[in-house]
C-alpha cells in the first residue's frame, strides 16, 4: 500500500474560523483521514461541538474522521474512530469497549517496540510513531521502528511527522515504509493555503 496522508487539525476549542480551512484542505483529494485534536482547555461539550461541526465536512469528502482521546464523543456522534495517546493494553481495551468493534482505535507508541506490540495485541487498528522524539536508552530511531514494524507486522503504522520540509520531516519515514504520514504544521502554515501544501506532499510521496 502506498503511504497516505493523515491530516491532524491544530489544537482547537471552537470550530469557527477553522471550517473554511478544513474545506480547502479536503479539496486536495489527497487526505485519507482527519484527526481532531481538541485544545487542552476544551470541555466535553466543546469536543462534541467540534465533532458536530467538522465531521460532516470530512464525511462529505469521503474522509474518515478520528477524535483524539475522547471515545465517548466517538460513540455518541458516530465518528470513525478514536486515537489514544497512551499505548497500553488497558487504554486500547478501554477505548474499544466504548467505541465498539466498528470504529477504529489507534494508539501512539512513542518510540517503543514493546508499546507498539502491546497496543497491537490489545486490538489497536493502527499504531503511531512520534517522529519528533529522540530515542532513549531502550528505544530506537523513528525510522528504524517504522521499518521494523512495516516488515514484521501487518497492522498499519502512522508516522507523526514533525515540522519542516518534506525532505527533513517526512521523507525518511515514507522510505522506511510508513502506511500513513500524519501532517499538521506543514499544511496549516502554508501561505498558499492547505490544499496546495497537501497536493505537494502527495506528489512528493508518490515520487519516493
Amino acid at each position: 500500500m502506498d503511504c497516505e496522508l493523515y491530516l491532524l487539525t491544530p489544537p482547537l476549542r471552537q470550530a469557527e474560523g477553522f471550517l473554511p480551512l478544513l474545506r480547502q484542505a479536503l479539496t486536495s483529494g489527497s487526505v485519507s483521514a482527519v484527526l481532531l485534536r481538541p485544545d487542552a482547555a476544551a470541555s466535553a461539550a466543546d469536543v462534541r461541538a467540534l465533532v458536530k461541526a467538522l465531521q460532516p465536512i470530512a464525511h462529505a469528502a469521503d474522509v474518515a474522521f478520528i477524535v483524539h482521546d475522547n471515545a465517548d464523543a466517538v460513540r455518541a456522534l458516530n465518528s470513525d474512530g478514536v486515537h489514544v495517546d497512551a499505548a497500553s493494553e488497558e487504554s486500547v481495551i478501554a477505548a474499544r469497549r466504548v467505541v465498539g468493534d466498528e470504529a477504529q482505535v489507534g494508539a501512539s507508541c512513542s518510540l517503543s517496540r514493546d508499546a507498539a506490540m502491546r497496543a497491537g495485541e490489545a486490538g489497536a487498528d493502527y499504531i503511531a510513531v512520534d517522529t519528533t522524539l529522540m530515542p532513549g536508552e531502550e528505544d530506537e530511531s523513528a525510522s528504524d521502528l517504522i521499518r521494523w514494524w512495516s516488515q514484521m507486522m501487518e497492522l498499519p503504522v502512522v508516522a507523526m511527522a514533525g515540522a519542516g520540509s518534506f525532505e527533513e520531516a517526512c521523507h525518511p519515514y515514507v522510505v522506511a515504509g510508513a502506511d500513513f504520514l500524519a501532517v499538521s504544521t506543514q499544511v496549516w502554515d502554508d501561505p498558499r493555503g492547505p490544499e496546495h501544501a497537501l497536493r505537494d506532499l502527495a506528489a512528493a510521496i508518490a515520487a519516493v
